[in-house]
C-alpha cells in the first residue's frame, strides 16, 4: 500500500547466498533503490525460498538454508519480517477485522431482491397475456370477416 517493493536474500549461480534486503521506492520518479540492515540479524542464510507480504509483515519461509560454515543442507524455518522498521520479529498477531455481515441486512437484500424478481416475473407474464389476448382478438375478428365477405 505504500508502493514499496521489498526483496530479500537469493542467490546467483556460484556466489555466495546473501540475506539481504533490498527495497525499491516506486513512490519517487525515478525509483530508489535502498538496503536496510534488520536487527539482529538471521542466523541461517537462505535462498530459493517463498516470501509473502501480509499486511506490514514479510512472511519468509521454505526454501535452502546455509549455514555460515557448513554445506548445504534443508532446514525448516519460518521467518517474520515487520516492514515498517526492518526488524525481526517471533510472533504475528493480525488485526482483527469487524464483519460487515449482518443477518438483519441479509434479510433485507432477500426481500428487496424476492420483490424485484416477483414484479419481473408478473411484468413478464402481463405482457406477455397482453400479446396473446390482442393476438386472439385480431383471429377472431379475422374468422369473422371471412364470413361476411361475398365472392359473387
Amino acid at each position: 500500500s505504500d508502493e514499496r517493493i521489498v526483496i530479500f536474500g537469493g542467490c546467483r549461480n556460484d556466489r555466495p547466498v546473501l540475506n539481504q534486503l533490498a527495497v525499491l521506492n516506486t513512490k519517487v520518479v525515478p525509483y530508489e533503490w535502498s538496503i536496510p540492515t534488520p536487527a539482529p540479524p538471521l542466523p541461517l542464510t537462505t535462498h530459493s525460498h517463498s516470501a509473502t507480504l501480509v499486511g506490514n509483515y514479510m512472511f519468509i519461509n521454505f526454501g535452502m538454508v546455509y549455514p555460515k560454515n557448513d554445506s548445504l543442507i534443508q532446514k525448516p524455518f519460518f521467518y517474520i519480517l515487520d516492514v515498517r522498521n526492518f526488524a525481526w520479529v517471533e510472533q504475528y498477531e493480525p488485526t482483527i477485522v469487524a464483519s460487515t455481515y449482518s443477518p438483519d441486512n441479509a434479510k433485507k437484500i432477500n426481500i428487496i431482491l424476492g420483490i424485484v424478481v416477483g414484479f419481473s416475473v408478473v411484468s413478464i407474464a402481463g405482457y406477455l397475456g397482453y400479446k396473446y389476448s390482442k393476438k386472439q382478438k385480431v383471429h377472431k375478428h379475422a374468422e369473422q370477416a371471412k364470413h361476411c365477405v361475398s365472392y359473387n
